[in-house]
């Protein structure tokens, strides 16, 4: 599922790259790809592969691997002659893949920007001892042009991510249950999306920006007055007629903050469709337009389901939290009225009966960390 933007992309880049190097005589470069950092995790972001099934939809906490945080640490890139002489299969995981297709050697460049830690680019080659100096030298210009390409998209999205990082802080100064919220809903938005990309199409780089930016759902709630929006108690209908405009204060924010060049990128009409259709149901029932089944996608539905489950199991001025089983009976329920998407909320009971067998409490902290 492809949101469309008339802007090179970062994945036209390496693609078309990749296929200029295959050309010129390095046939034997199988693989270039890109992994940015998403908080704490390296997530896959764009990947060019021949001769195999690309690694997508891979996430990995940086500090659980030893070899990458090295790399993060000396800042210098790294070559692997054969990963067969060291790595253990391990079903699953992006070494199993690479032992599984034969890739057994690689080149590695971590990328950095202002200082900032942003991601790495890999190379792979089914040949051991494939990026010797000559061949590193070779590949000196497509590491910079690649390099000039994540720099760019991060330019594009620091207008965006300051925007966020605004709001946070001040719904962290103004109320601290819904600076917590936007931070909880960013690990719920990573659960039910690596569970659904299993069934619909979503790119990486749309994964990327859905976890990404989810926090900017509710951006708009900036604007509502404290009377209305710390109200201990339920909202009277001309109240909540004000409550519900969050949703066009969020979206007004958004556009004034980016520039032409950056409202023809792809994630800035996924963060239109976050801030914009996640109060929509799929009856019909939500708002502000009422958009019902097709006409809500598959990104508003995860942060929907999200943004439910994780107002249910929170404390608010006029409730105490529900428990997790609370929860998702209540969404359920909501699946069998037809309001929210069926995958999405199966991606969470799912993954709190998966906590719950491992004998541990199903809950979610206030730093956003699922407990497991």
């Amino acid at each position: 599922m492809i949101i469309e933007a008339n802007v090179a992309t970062l994945k036209d880049t390496v693609r078309q790259l990749h296929r200029k190097l295959l050309d010129s005589g390095l046939a034997e470069l199988s693989r270039i790809s890109i992994a940015l950092l998403d908080e704490e995790h390296i997530r896959t972001y764009v990947d060019s592969t021949v001769g195999s099934v690309a690694l997508s939809h891979h996430s990995k906490r940086l500090n659980t691997s030893l070899s990458l945080s090295q790399l993060v640490q000396t800042r210098k890139p790294r070559v692997v002659d054969d990963y067969s002489c060291y790595l253990e299969y391990k079903k699953g995981g992006a070494n199993a893949w690479l032992m599984r297709n034969k890739l057994f050697s690689s080149y590695t460049v971590p990328v950095f920007f202002s200082g900032d830690f942003l991601g790495f680019i890999f190379f792979n080659s089914k040949r051991k001892s494939y990026f010797d100096e000559q061949m590193l030298a070779l590949l000196r210009d497509a590491v910079e042009e690649i390099q000039t390409g994540i720099y760019q998209e991060r330019i594009m999205f620091d207008k965006i991510v300051s925007l966020s990082k605004f709001a946070d802080k001040a719904s962290e100064i103004r109320d601290k249950g819904t600076a917590l919220h936007c931070i909880r809903l960013m690990e719920l938005t990573r659960i039910i999306s690596s569970y659904v990309a299993n069934t619909v199409e979503i790119t990486d780089r749309e994964m990327y920006y859905l976890i990404k930016f989810s926090p900017l759902h509710d951006i708009g709630k900036i604007g509502i007055p404290d009377n209305i929006l710390l109200k201990a108690g339920p909202l009277t209908t001309d109240e909540y007629a004000v409550m519900k405009r969050h949703v066009e204060y969020g979206l007004e924010m958004v556009n004034a903050v980016c520039d032409d060049k950056v409202r023809q990128h792809d994630a800035y009409q996924m963060i239109r469709h976050i801030i914009g259709v996640h109060h929509e149901m799929l009856d019909g029932s939500g708002y502000p337009n009422g958009l019902a089944a097709d006409e809500i996608n598959i990104f508003s539905r995860i942060v929907t389901v999200a943004d439910i489950f994780d107002a249910l199991t929170s404390e608010r001025p006029y409730k105490k939290a529900w428990s997790v089983e609370e929860a998702l009976y209540e969404l359920n329920k909501m699946v069998q009225r037809n309001k929210l998407d069926p995958l999405c909320v199966e991606a969470l009971v799912l993954y709190f009966n998966n906590v719950s067998e491992k004998g541990s409490a199903a809950s979610i902290d206030n730093r956003c960390v699922i407990s497991a």
